[in-house]
């Protein structure tokens, strides 16, 4: 399935990207990308969780290289548990793969393999909803704060130029004239 190649090549680059949480759930998605192309059945349900595992760590990677000091704990607890998540997966498509049942043993399985790709997807897509929520709430916050920074510094700026003008109109400018100047005086007699 080109899908799944496509997905496996995301998830190796999220391997490389140097973050050892985003490292290891990145390592367990190549895994179970990989029992799911051995699987071959639900090929349709496979390639929607495929791509949608493989947008998250994406997703996921992209905001924790960027940001990675300021929420390092809550993306931590987003990446372990979608690890656990999709580790409990992995056990059940080993167990699948392992145990190949044909006739009717085989098509509950393949049931019951939808059933979980189903449930799998759901918490995945909670997982990014939550995660989405603490980058947006996270945006919002930093916007304020920028915000209150601009407010601050224009402040300042007024508060110098009022400095200024007050400093000029208790001044007096006296003028040297550089040329010479002709006085004409008239006198009254």
């Amino acid at each position: 399935m080109p899908s799944l190649n496509a997905c496996l090549q995301v998830a190796s680059l999220a391997e490389a990207s140097g973050i050892p949480y985003i490292e290891k759930l990145a390592k367990v998605v190549v895994v179970v990308m990989e029992l799911l192309e051995q699987r071959g059945k639900n090929k349709k349900d496979v390639k929607a969780l495929c791509e949608s595992i493989a947008n998250t760590v994406v997703v996921v990677n992209t905001v924790v290289s960027m940001h990675e000091e300021v929420g390092a704990a809550y993306f931590m607890s987003i990446c372990e548990e979608m690890e656990e998540y999709l580790t409990s997966l992995a056990e059940d498509l080993k167990r699948e793969v392992e145990s190949k049942h044909r006739g009717i043993k085989g098509l509950f399985n393949t049931k019951e393999l939808r059933d979980a790709i189903h449930d799998y997807r759901i918490r995945v897509n909670d997982l990014k909803t939550d995660f989405l929520i603490h980058v947006t709430s996270d945006s919002r916050l930093t916007l304020v704060d920028v915000q209150a920074t601009q407010r601050d510094s224009m402040r300042l700026m007024a508060e110098i130029r009022n400095k200024q003008n007050t400093a000029l109109e208790g001044e007096f400018v006296i003028r040297i004239a550089t040329k010479p100047v002709v006085f004409f005086l008239l006198i009254q007699l």
